[in-house]
């Protein structure tokens, strides 16, 4: 799944594209980046991780699976109808809206960057391993370092969304708690441990590639979705 830079570049492509979409943009920036302060709940679990990415019962071996798929785009687009078409509070709706495109940025993550990294490390095919998780972080990380450096307009961003005061959350899911949390962690912990994260697997070119099909992906299924 992506990190924190990586979701804010596609939200801000997927924005530009589609302005329409949202009208308190900050309010879709935090739930762009909600799903992940599930991190800062005291004793979380992977199970507490998967839940708030609607991937209860979905595992990253399997998530490609057609009929795993199936049921995590069933459940996006449940999401959709209840917590944005048919959402009244504009607040709440713009969030989910963010929330939404975290959970598809991950999708798209998952099936590109995640299958280019395997190939490397498991050129004969296969799944995962906890051998290969010390690589995905710093291809991720490492990802994030290069958005984060080469794009002056994202960087900007990152900081102004790390001072927005968290007025929405998922209550019984993504508390304000852990958002509050995860806002300080991120701007004070996280961005200076990656300042100098390097690839040794991706190219500049596969993380701008990236960013560009998730945002044709995103829009296509917000417009498929939403707009129907």
């Amino acid at each position: 799944m992506a990190n924190t830079i990586a979701h804010l570049a596609v939200a801000k492509k997927v924005l530009e594209a589609r302005p329409e979409l949202v009208t308190l943009k900050y309010n879709y920036y935090l739930g762009t980046i909600a799903p992940d302060a599930i991190d800062s709940k005291v004793g979380a679990m992977r199970d507490d991780k998967k839940n708030v990415h609607m991937r209860a019962g979905i595992s990253d071996n399997d998530w490609l699976m057609p009929h795993k798929m199936r049921i995590f785009d069933q459940r996006i687009e449940d999401f959709a109808k209840e917590s944005i078409m048919e959402e009244d509070d504009p607040h709440h709706r713009d969030f989910s809206v963010g929330y939404m495109v975290h959970l598809l940025t991950d999708k798209v993550n998952h099936a590109t960057v995640r299958q280019s990294i395997l190939k490397v490390l498991a050129p004969e095919g296969g799944g995962g391993t906890k051998q290969m998780i010390p690589y995905f972080v710093n291809e991720l990380e490492a990802m994030d370092c290069y958005l984060i450096r080469h794009n002056p307009e994202l960087s900007a961003l990152f900081y102004t969304v790390m001072e927005i005061p968290v007025t929405n959350c998922m209550p019984g899911q993504i508390e304000a708690e852990y958002m509050e949390k995860s806002l300080k962690w991120w701007k004070y912990e996280y961005i200076p441990r990656i300042a100098e994260r390097k690839p040794e697997i991706l190219q500049p070119s596969d993380i701008e590639k990236f960013v560009d099909q998730a945002t044709e992906y995103i829009v296509g299924e917000l417009d498929r979705i939403i707009a129907k």
